[in-house]
């Protein structure tokens, strides 16, 4: 099993009768840069691109390099490496400036595939002779493998051991061809609006002649933190008394839109909301000699603070508290020049309810 993440390899050899020791006082993956390797083969192991086992070949016979060969043949597209840019890094990962491979030929061929990109790196030294397939998503993976794995070549040529596998971690493409490859994520989802109804009793505190109390009747609908009501309210007459059994008698019919913004949710979920209301305002005289009754246009705008909380299957309860500003202001009186009612210019309501949501 290769962990998903990097380039996998397998290799077979045969050990020849003569194994060639390291120079006297020389380690393996000696000198400053290697501790880079094992970073690499470390940094392997938790590596995530896509990287497949394709074929391992069967031992074969210890056979010394043809002489006269070149010593690193590599065949690949343009732009896919070069047999001087991995004689470099093997020389750099070896911390070998003059790296000289003495009895080690190296033959590496690179292909295209649907899925990448293939490597076949065949390997001749004192040891035998081994062939490796490697699979990656990028190039530039195959061709660090392909120095990785020639730098593990010279040191277990020098020390006779065995060549550890190969894992090396995917390079980052650059930021254009990451753009080219990876899919632009899908835009968000539109929030499907939301439909709601309900009703309220409503406590209007200065509108009218008194203190009124009142339905209301609301729908609305509501896209993410955004809703849209329609209401209709009904404040029933207030009486402003003029004398003995006289009053005059001020209601109210009006409907509105509004329009609220959700600030957060919680507990309790709270909302600012401004609307506009239009309706008609009723004076009739009660208990005068002379009694009519009068119907002016109402019109007023509001804003204010909504509080609501969910209670489970689309129901909620709500309450409310606006300041409404009457744009006209009408003013009601008894015998042609005794004021008895004005509209306020100023004015508070306060609501509580209940709406379901379908």
């Amino acid at each position: 099993m290769v962990p998903e993440g990097g380039v996998a390899e397998h290799t077979a050899r045969v050990p020849s009768a003569g194994r060639r020791q390291p120079p006297a006082g020389q380690r393996p993956f000696s000198g400053a840069h290697a501790p880079r390797v094992l970073d690499a083969l470390m940094l392997a192991a938790l590596a995530a691109a896509p990287a497949s086992l394709a074929r391992a070949s069967e031992p074969n016979a210890a056979a010394a390099p043809a002489p006269g060969a070149a010593p690193l043949t590599w065949s690949a597209p343009t732009g896919c490496g070069s047999a001087a840019a991995v004689q470099a890094r093997v020389s750099e990962l070896l911390d070998e400036p003059e790296l000289a491979f003495d009895g080690v030929q190296v033959e590496a061929r690179v292909s295209e595939t649907a899925g990448g990109w293939a490597l076949h790196l065949l390997t001749r030294d004192a040891l035998g002779t081994r062939e490796r397939e490697l699979q990656a998503a990028a190039c530039a993976d195959l061709v660090e493998a392909a120095a990785i794995a020639i730098t593990l070549a010279f040191e277990a040529a020098r020390s006779g051991g065995e060549t550890p596998p190969v894992e090396v971690a995917p390079t980052s493409p650059p930021a254009g061809e990451r753009a080219a490859a990876e899919p632009a994520a899908p835009p968000p989802a539109a929030a499907s609006p939301t439909a709601s109804a309900g009703a309220e009793l409503l406590i209007d505190l200065n509108s009218l002649a008194a203190v009124a109390a009142g339905p209301s009747l609301f729908v609305a609908l509501g896209w993410d933190a955004l809703s849209l009501g329609l209401h209709a309210t009904w404040l029933p007459g207030t009486n402003e008394t003029v004398g003995p059994a006289q009053a005059v008698e001020v209601s109210l019919l009006s409907a509105g839109l509004s329009l609220c913004y959700a600030l957060g949710r919680g507990l309790l979920d709270t909302a600012v909301c401004a609307g506009l209301d239009a309706g008609q305002l009723t004076a009739r005289g009660a208990g005068l000699r002379e009694s009519r009754v009068v119907h002016d246009p109402w019109l007023s705008t509001q804003a204010g603070l909504m509080l609501s909380r969910e209670l489970g299957a689309g129901l909620a309860l709500q309450a409310r508290g606006e300041l409404v500003v009457p744009l006209l202001r009408q003013t009601y009186g008894v015998n042609e020049t005794e004021a008895v009612y004005r509209v306020a210019s100023l004015a508070a309501r306060f609501a509580l309810g209940a709406r379901i949501a379908f």
